[in-house]
């Protein structure tokens, strides 16, 4: 039983479980959240708990639909409908910016944006530009891409405040203010990831472009987390696109008890070689001068590959990836070579696969230019450790999906029947003490599909290009197969594919036809376009 303490607060407070100020006609926290406050009724109402029970009054509603019953839908007094930016708000940041996050692997936005949203005042930029992108994140739980109404007006209130803001010099500083233009890209990113706007860096941009003017505070301020966020991503799309990073980008101080910190620097010297290494192949060089150009380089990606390395054996022990064997999860997982390795949270994970994709252009840095200048005596090392880092891509697979096989809908976070390996036993120690079994599982379900379709499509990336006379050719026979089929899984699971009007199903004799190979290169196209300005690979 939940227990309310002697708080006399409203009914909407007990149910968020939050502190009530008992003001009159509508407490604080409601109008702040734009909530209906329920009123100061003693009696508590039991079948709301703030972030997760959301979910509990629309399982009616998402079961119906399955089954075809035209029953109302549960709704609990006091409070408005889910398809209203109040509900969205709360989902979004109970399930992206709360769980499955800590300090030791925060990137820098979603860890801070509840505590900084919390300090602004209605009506302020940042609550406008999370209001647009948690509409549309919750709108795509319930419906799906085809029935997505674009939060338009949310969103255009979001610039508008932002533009208002930028006019001021102290509204200019402020964390807040970057985190909001930050927000917005997530909004972008996500529209263009479902073909319903092309990609854009605009707000990318314009946070980089505020950097200067931020306030940093020490290293655990919101300013100088942000700073770390911006400076994350601007390293991934420079990484994705082949170019140098942003000359008006530099890195707040790393953090040496944060890894994620840290990969971001050596990612910054990743980003800077693959741009001269694209350089060189595409320019016509005198022999001596190629050269000397290329073993120049070939001892660049050794020296990022020893910092990679060392990385590795800094990670707290709790961040090592736990490897079951097929025996120990559920035969209904779908599992490369009946392995999975599972993680104390998809964010680890994934800043994981990053290290891996890291290493992999290294390696084909290091392929492309041996070959150029002289038979590559470490060559079948090489491919030992591509094809290990591969499989570690592959292995992780499990861990994010579990055996789900469905488009997501709301009810999948009630839905005990979806099994995952993290489920068992064996992986209870391996996850955070400050994290419930519940929450554990409730972040994979939001997080997972997202996490893992940025280092798949990365590797189908990666062996559609040149390198991929490299890697391709190293990999067992089957497995470049087996990762496109979990990227159309991927896409299918998050209603992508059907946005983009694909409907087969991974692993059919219809996905592997001529024209369904076509129409998933379309689909990589336009997801890794999609994916240029998020977090990860």
């Amino acid at each position: 039983m939940v227990n309310h303490g002697r708080s006399k607060g409203c009914v909407t407070c007990k149910q968020r479980r939050v502190k009530c100020d008992e003001a009159n006609p509508a407490c604080g926290p409601c109008r702040r959240l734009r909530l209906r406050c329920g009123g100061y009724d003693a009696k508590p109402v039991r079948r709301l708990k703030f972030k997760d029970q959301t979910h509990k009054f629309v399982v009616a509603k998402s079961t119906e639909r399955r089954a075809g019953s035209h029953c109302a839908s549960v709704r609990t007094p006091g409070l408005r409908s889910l398809a209203e930016p109040d509900s969205a708000v709360p989902f979004f940041l109970g399930q992206y910016a709360s769980k499955g996050r800590e300090t030791a692997s925060a990137r820098g936005f979603f860890e801070m944006l509840i505590p900084t949203y919390n300090a602004q005042p209605a009506g302020s930029p940042l609550e406008l530009a999370v209001e647009a992108t948690a509409t549309m994140v919750l709108s795509l739980w319930r419906h799906g891409p085809k029935a997505m109404p674009m939060p338009r007006t949310a969103y255009a209130a979001a610039v508008s405040s932002i533009l208002k803001a930028l006019q001021d010099d102290a509204e200019r500083r402020k964390p807040a203010t970057v985190m909001a233009v930050v927000a917005l890209q997530q909004y972008e990113n996500i529209a263009a990831v479902y073909n319903l706007r092309p990609a854009t860096r605009v707000h990318q941009s314009g946070a980089v472009s505020l950097l200067p003017y931020l306030a940093t505070d020490g290293p655990s301020s919101a300013g100088n987390s942000i700073q770390s966020f911006v400076f994350h991503t601007e390293i991934a799309s420079a990484i994705r696109e082949k170019r140098p990073l942003c000359g008006a980008c530099s890195p707040a101080s790393v953090h040496a008890g944060n890894p994620s910190s840290v990969l971001d620097t050596i990612g910054a010297d990743v980003a800077l070689l693959q741009a001269r290494h694209k350089q060189v192949v595409n320019q016509s060089l005198e022999t001596t001068e190629l050269r000397s150009v290329l073993t120049s380089q070939i001892q660049e990606a050794r020296r990022i590959e020893n910092q990679l390395l060392a990385w590795e054996q800094l990670v707290p022990r709790h961040w090592k990836p736990l490897r079951l064997s097929r025996e120990q999860m559920s035969s209904s997982i779908p599992a490369y070579q009946g392995v999975c390795e599972t993680y104390a949270s998809c964010q680890i994970a994934s800043i994981w696969n990053l290290w891996r994709v890291q290493r992999l252009i290294l390696m084909v840095i290091m392929a492309e230019s041996s070959g150029k200048i002289e038979a590559w005596a470490d060559r079948g090392a090489c491919e030992l450790v591509v094809q290990g880092l591969v499989d570690g891509i592959c292995y992780s697979v499990p861990f994010y999906l579990g055996d789900r096989s469905q488009p997501m809908l709301l009810s999948d976070f009630m839905d005990s029947s979806t099994v995952y390996p993290s489920d068992t036993m064996a992986h209870l120690n391996h996850i955070e003490r400050s994290s419930t079994t519940s929450d554990h599982r409730g972040h994979i379900i939001a997080q997972g599909p997202w996490h893992v379709m940025s280092p798949l499509s990365r590797l189908m990336e990666l062996i559609a290009e040149r390198s991929g006379k490299f890697i391709l050719p190293v990999l067992r026979v089957g497995q470049a197969d087996w990762i496109r089929e979990q990227f159309l899984r991927v896409t299918m699971l998050l209603h992508i594919s059907l946005a983009h009007g694909i409907e087969n199903s991974p692993g059919s004799s219809a996905s592997n036809s001529q024209s369904a190979q076509e129409e998933t290169k379309q689909l990589l196209k336009v997801v890794r376009s999609g994916l240029r300005f998020m977090s990860g690979s």
